[in-house]
């Protein structure tokens, strides 16, 4: 990734988008989805409870399996994690790569299960160069790092409340991201150019090079994600330049009018000094002359240096409005860090594959007439969110399918069966819910194994 950019304050460039695109991401809290299904009145009612139990008995097992893959990936994010308080064992320089390169393909894969996806170049830079909300200029180089992910879900729109120079308050709706993940790894001192050793010296980020740092945000206008990057270096933009240049100008010229007197005797004695015998054939040694001239540069030199420490207060107090203006942004948004984060989204990834798995099984298991393939079922879901719950989603079929596929088991008849089945001409089909717990059961009592 090799992007260098500053943002724009362009007016056209802005980020507001209305055909925002549906997302993978199902806005719902599982049981209330199980009750969503139920509530439908498709399913009979005796078959319900069956139902309910067999969404717990899947779901209980998902997250079995998923926090066993989140203990393997707690060993190798060990190593990175910058703010760990366990002593690690030492390992060789290539198992210690071997296990970065684990956390961040395992942070990848959690983060696409959890419905989120990767950001590409072409993306982060529009981000970038787009109108800023907060109206400074912003500079990231992501030289500076060893590597970035950064993956989004869900979109939609906020009222943001902006004034002009009139200090007329206008709004409008701003496209944002509803999650922002972000993976960084800083690079080492010796990977950088001499250019970019000096910036991070004078930045003076507390970061440990070699550490994996993630964080999750929320709400983020799409415009804005490069205030999420700590490397980022803020600065007036031109509007900000003119509104303090010209009032400094126009006190400039001020100050000079008024200690005009002054400014002509302290150029005078200076004159008559130096230049006196050659321009006026006489020797200049009046000493009553030279102090008055003396007290006359004081006076001209406080009036100037109040005036430039007047400045340099303004242009301070507007760099801390801007670095506040971030803080808060980020303070607002910011949902959790490092380890937690990777706590979260393998969460958010098992939740979401049980959710769009059951919703496969019900609608397989209501469906009346003809089998259905991958497509039509998709379709079929599509549609129920949107009709029912007027929700559109871009459900993901494969996943779950694929899923339910690979759950065997053995019946109490001594039959082996899969929660669903694909036929060579793609349709799709499923057991009995009795059949179904059984198979769940089969899972629970095989999920450990002793064997001397």
């Amino acid at each position: 990734m090799t992007l260098h950019l500053v943002a724009s304050n362009q007016p056209d460039r802005i980020m507001n988008n209305p055909d925002t695109e549906p997302d993978s991401f199902i806005p719902y809290l599982l049981d209330d989805l199980v009750e969503m299904c139920l509530e439908e009145g498709t399913l009979p009612d005796e078959e319900q409870q069956d139902f309910r139990e067999f969404t717990s008995f899947f779901s209980a097992m998902g997250n079995f399996l998923s926090h066993q893959e989140l203990d393997t990936l707690d060993k190798d994010y060990a190593y990175f994690n910058p703010d760990s308080e366990m002593k690690v064992r030492p390992c060789s320089l290539e198992n210690l790569a071997e296990a970065g390169e684990r956390v961040v393909n395992t942070f990848r894969n959690m983060a696409v299960n959890a419905n989120y996806r990767k950001l590409t170049d072409e993306e982060l830079e529009e981000s970038f160069v787009a109108m800023s909300l907060i109206k400074f200029k912003t500079d990231v180089d992501l030289e500076e790092f060893a590597q970035v992910e950064c993956y989004v879900r869900g979109s939609g729109f906020q009222p943001h409340v902006s004034r002009d120079w009139k200090f007329k308050e206008t709004e409008q709706q701003v496209e944002i991201w509803r999650r922002v993940l972000l993976l960084m790894e800083f690079k080492k001192d010796e990977d950088l150019s001499e250019e970019q050793l000096i910036r991070r010296q004078k930045a003076k980020l507390p970061y440990q090079p070699g550490k994996i740092y993630i964080y999750q945000y929320k709400d983020v206008p799409k415009a804005d994600l490069e205030i999420l990057f700590p490397n980022v270096r803020v600065s007036m933009n031109r509007k900000d330049r003119i509104l303090l240049g010209i009032p400094a100008l126009v006190a400039a010229i001020g100050t000079a009018v008024k200690l005009g007197v002054k400014i002509v005797l302290v150029a005078g004695v200076i004159a008559w000094v130096f230049f006196g015998k050659e321009m006026f054939g006489v020797d200049a040694s009046n000493k009553e002359m030279a102090m008055k001239a003396a007290v006359a540069f004081l006076g001209i030199l406080a009036a100037f240096g109040g005036l430039g420490f007047k400045q340099y207060t303004s242009v301070k107090n507007k760099r801390i409005g801007f670095l506040k203006e971030v803080s808060e942004h980020l303070f607002f948004r910011n949902i959790a860090m490092n380890k937690a984060v990777l706590n979260r989204i393998i969460d958010d990834g098992e939740d979401e594959d049980s959710k769009e798995a059951i919703l496969v099984y019900y609608h397989l298991l209501t469906h009346k007439g003809p089998a259905l393939n991958r497509q039509q079922l998709d379709e079929k879901i599509q549609n129920w969110m949107k009709e029912s719950f007027a929700t559109v989603i871009d459900f993901d079929i494969d996943g779950p399918v694929n899923k339910l596929k690979k759950f065997a088991g053995v019946t109490n008849e001594g039959e082996k069966r899969y929660l669903l089945c694909e036929a060579p001409d793609g349709a799709l089909s499923i057991p009995s819910l009795d059949e179904a717990k059984e198979i769940m059961d089969y899972h629970w009592d095989n999920a450990f194994q002793y064997s001397r």
